[in-house]
């Protein structure tokens, strides 16, 4: 791609020297002109150095900042790592951590930045509340989780994806194993705990 890119340029080059020349052949009080071009440009022509923007390469990805996701760190703000915040316009975002003395959020796209337009004037959670920003409740938390799961398990039946993690857990079972209470099993033996033939 740089020599591509060198061509375009040389040839570009080229281009403004012969219109130069003209226009001192048109109109000799131009002549500066023609000293620009033939002294910028006519010694690079012809050594056949890139220029600047030819020799440019991609920049490397640097290593992202560091944030602190201790619960320490995120105590002024009384959140947790990947808990949900909703913005004065509605958008939600999950935190990221802190950096600075400051909350950063990761928003729809992937983006991560500071979750208010004067990250050093939003130290603390009220401070970060006068800006509009606020977590959201123990209710929409439980929601995405339940959400998270349907998709999981619907990818472990469709592709044969990882299942959950929580299908592993092994709950404890009560003081009546697994019979369970006596209501229980009179309730499993009755004809309200038969499933329907139409069922899966």
């Amino acid at each position: 791609m740089r020599a591509c890119a060198w061509r375009k340029v040389k040839a570009a080059d080229e281009v403004l020297l012969a219109r130069a020349s003209a226009r001192t052949r048109r109109a000799p009080h131009m002549h500066h002109l023609e000293h620009v071009f033939t002294n910028r440009l006519g010694p690079r022509l012809r050594r056949g150095r890139p220029s600047p923007l030819a020799s440019m390469g991609k920049k490397g990805k640097g290593k992202g900042p560091a944030f602190l996701d201790t619960p320490e760190a995120l105590a002024p703000f009384q959140v947790s790592v990947n808990d949900i915040v909703t913005t004065p316009l509605g958008v939600q975002a999950n935190v990221v951590g802190v950096k600075d003395g400051s909350l950063w959020l990761q928003w729809p796209g992937g983006i991560i930045s500071p979750a208010s337009p004067a990250p050093s004037k939003a130290k603390t959670k009220a401070e970060l509340e006068a800006f509009g920003y606020a977590r959201r409740p123990q209710s929409a938390h439980i929601q995405r989780d339940i959400d998270s799961r349907w998709l999981t398990q619907y990818k472990q039946r469709r592709y044969g994806a990882p299942g959950p993690k929580t299908a592993a857990i092994k709950l404890p079972l009560g003081p009546n194993g697994t019979a369970g209470s006596a209501a229980f099993a009179a309730f499993a033996a009755s004809e309200a705990a038969k499933r329907p033939q139409t069922a899966p």
